[in-house]
């Protein structure tokens, strides 16, 4: 891999910290009693990771453009890899979730029991003299 073999320059430490949490994250995720395969997904998300953020450094450090036409690395390289990293992610499971669902009938509990409550609350105001009628007392 990667980051055990020494591919990320040594100077670049932060990518190494970086691309470690990641891992765990999505071991994390992932849940527990991984697969062999979910395991070599992850090692493999891992590596594209790496791969992608190396690019996108080099074309920080050198522009995206050589001779007028993107660089090879931002061309269809960068796209594969991306594309590749996207697909392993659906297979392990992880993406983006949706707003939960609403559970209609714990809805309809929650609302009357906030009317039934207001109701109460209603009630109680009426039995209660109003302000204009308690005397102003002067000591």
């Amino acid at each position: 891999m990667i980051v055990q073999a020494g591919g990320a320059p040594n100077h670049r430490a932060y990518l190494r910290a970086f691309l470690k949490e990641t891992r765990e994250r999505l071991r994390e995720d992932a849940g527990p009693n991984l697969s062999a395969g979910k395991e070599i997904l992850i090692d493999r998300a891992i590596s594209k990771i790496a791969i992608l953020r190396a690019m996108e450094e080099h074309a920080a450090e050198n522009g995206i453009f050589i001779n007028g036409q993107v660089a090879p690395s931002l061309g269809k390289n960068f796209l594969g890899y991306s594309n590749s990293l996207r697909r392993d992610l659906e297979v392990l499971g992880i993406e983006r979730k949706g707003a939960a669902a609403i559970d209609l009938m714990s809805y309809v509990r929650e609302f009357d029991e906030q009317k039934s409550a207001e109701g109460k609350s209603d009630a109680a105001k009426e039995d209660s003299p109003a302000q204009e009628d308690v005397p102003d007392v002067k000591e």
